[in-house]
């Protein structure tokens, strides 16, 4: 009976373990399977996006400016530290940068926020996106132009933030 009582015991024992492995995770549905399999592959493909490629905008001169009839009301980004070369320039239609030595416009977002002088607060363009933010009270400098503590940033394609800088935006006419 020792030999036929040690089956028994090992066949309740493997039963039981069989019936608490059928008592795991219930049954999924197809579409929640299939969501489950397409939240993973986002996932997969979300590490395999390459960085954003950074993006450095340069001075716009007197002579940009000039040549391609800038003048006008509106604000532009100074580096911080800086008291000249603009690296970005805006108004009631449009905003300007200047990567590679070629000028950039970018149609002003007319649902963003209003900054002085007519400017908005966001422009987008085929490739990029700027935003110019404006923070505190203005400094008048004396010269018909208002000095704000700023930030300017450019994102591409993808919403991705590819330039950033800290410095005053300047605004007058």
């Amino acid at each position: 009976m020792d030999v036929i009582d040690r089956i028994a015991r090992v066949s309740a024992v493997t039963t039981a373990v069989f019936a608490l492995a059928g008592c795991g995770e219930p049954e999924l549905t197809q579409a929640e399977q299939a969501a489950q399999e397409n939240a993973a592959i986002a996932a997969v493909e979300a590490s395999q996006k390459p960085p954003a490629q950074l993006v450095f905008p340069e001075i716009i001169t007197f002579e940009d400016i000039e040549a391609n009839n800038l003048f006008g009301a509106g604000c532009y980004m100074l580096p911080s530290g800086e008291q000249e070369g603009m690296l970005a320039l805006t108004d009631d239609r449009m905003g300007v940068i200047k990567l590679d030595g070629e000028l950039h416009r970018m149609t002003v977002d007319a649902g963003s926020s209003e900054q002085p002088y007519g400017s908005r607060g966001k422009y987008d363009g085929k490739e990029f996106s700027l935003r110019l933010e404006t923070t505190g009270e203005p400094i008048d400098n004396g010269y018909e132009t208002l000095d704000y503590k700023g930030t300017m940033t450019l994102r591409n394609g993808r919403d991705e933030v590819v330039f950033q800088q800290d410095g005053t935006i300047q605004c007058g006419a």
